[in-house]
């Protein structure tokens, strides 16, 4: 069977990526980019103290029993009896594991465009899986522009087709979908039924760079990718929508589409970093690169940032409550640069995905 290496991996996640971009891609007018606000030297709010170190604790990949085989999994979310659901690049299907990783079940299927099958495009599926906060699990099919709902079971309930691709979704407890918005705004808000019924935050209020002023090149580039539409979110166990825009490190909360928080983030050593990055660059580099919330606690969420050096990468994991407080700082040092990406974390363990296995980890004085 032939297997994908990581750097054609990387390559397709880039291609998709610049497709979507360019689908949803909007004019910029030169006279606009006067408005743009430079921030050059941000002051750091956030101060690091002490550092705890990730270990790992487990890696899971290959069989997984009953000729089910784990290869590329690229997407992954648990529920509230610690059932594990996790999508194969490779398979295009979703495996339905217990917390020990022993297999209940597979589900999904690909094939043309009946309800609940998934699309390839190229050779393998550009797949996301979200379990919402009302308890049903969602798959965002970006190559087949479509949303299917299922529930936990796998059994198939809707899909809501589209002319446009979404980079991800989330979905609240009362049914709300949260989707990047495709017109000026930067969140969309359609209820169960897709009707619209929101749009949260806006580019034009929110045009900010940081350290220096982006040059013809750039902005160039900028446009292309929609830069100022561009953010991480999650939703926390109570349903209340974090945001964070990458172009200013600025973070919102919402509660029913109203704000109830805004800050900045600019932790120190992390700034200096990035602003060194962007400098030696000349590009623009986000502090924050992934966002996900504490399964263990209702009231904190994490950030991670970063850092590749010569020998070996360092992924910072900042954990922050709602009033915005740091409240510690873990770290992963990977000599291996895998970089894995953490999906979420639960019972006091972290889930990430990298080098096309599941990795757990856990705090060293834990």
């Amino acid at each position: 069977m032939r297997k994908f290496t990581s750097h054609k991996i990387l390559v397709f996640h880039l291609l998709i990526i610049l497709v979507l971009t360019f689908l949803t891609n909007k004019v910029i007018y030169a006279a606009d980019f006067q408005k743009i606000e430079v921030i050059k030297s941000p002051k750091p709010n956030v101060f690091e103290q002490e550092y705890v170190q990730l270990n790992e604790l487990r890696t899971i990949s290959g069989d997984l029993g009953g000729e089910n085989f784990l290869f590329l999994p690229i997407s992954m979310d648990i529920d509230n009896n610690d059932n594990i659901y996790v999508f194969d690049q490779f398979e295009s299907k979703i495996f339905k594991l217990t917390r020990d990783f022993k297999l209940i079940k597979t589900f999904l299927r690909e094939g043309g465009q009946g309800p609940g099958e998934i699309i390839r495009k190229g050779g393998l599926s550009s797949v996301s899986i979200h379990i919402g906060r009302n308890g049903k699990l969602y798959v965002n099919n970006k190559t087949g522009f479509k949303i299917m709902e299922f529930d936990l079971d796998g059994n198939f309930i809707h899909e809501q087709k589209f002319k446009l691709a979404f980079r991800n979704i989330l979905v609240s407890e009362d049914g709300n979908y949260y989707l990047q918005s495709k017109d000026n705004g930067i969140i969309d808000v359609f209820n169960k039924d897709f009707d619209y019924v929101d749009t949260l935050l806006n580019t034009d209020e929110n045009r900010v760079y940081l350290f220096h002023k982006p040059k013809a090149e750039q902005m160039r580039f900028l446009i292309a990718t929609n830069f100022w539409g561009q953010y991480l979110a999650d939703l926390s166990l109570d349903s209340i929508l974090i945001v964070y825009l990458k172009s200013s490190s600025k973070v919102y909360l919402f509660k029913d589409k109203e704000i109830i928080n805004e800050f900045y983030i600019y932790p120190k050593t992390a700034l200096e970093w990035t602003n060194k990055y962007a400098k030696e660059k000349e590009t623009h580099l986000s502090i924050f690169s992934g966002i996900f919330v504490d399964r263990d606690d209702k009231n904190c969420f994490y950030f991670t940032h970063l850092m590749q050096r010569k020998s070996t990468g360092r992924i910072s994991i900042y954990k922050f409550n709602l009033k915005g407080e740091l409240m510690k700082v873990l770290y992963i040092d990977d000599s291996r640069k895998l970089y894995p990406k953490i999906q979420f974390k639960k019972n006091g363990i972290f889930y990430a995905l990298a080098d096309e296995k599941i990795i757990l980890y856990k705090e060293a004085n834990q």
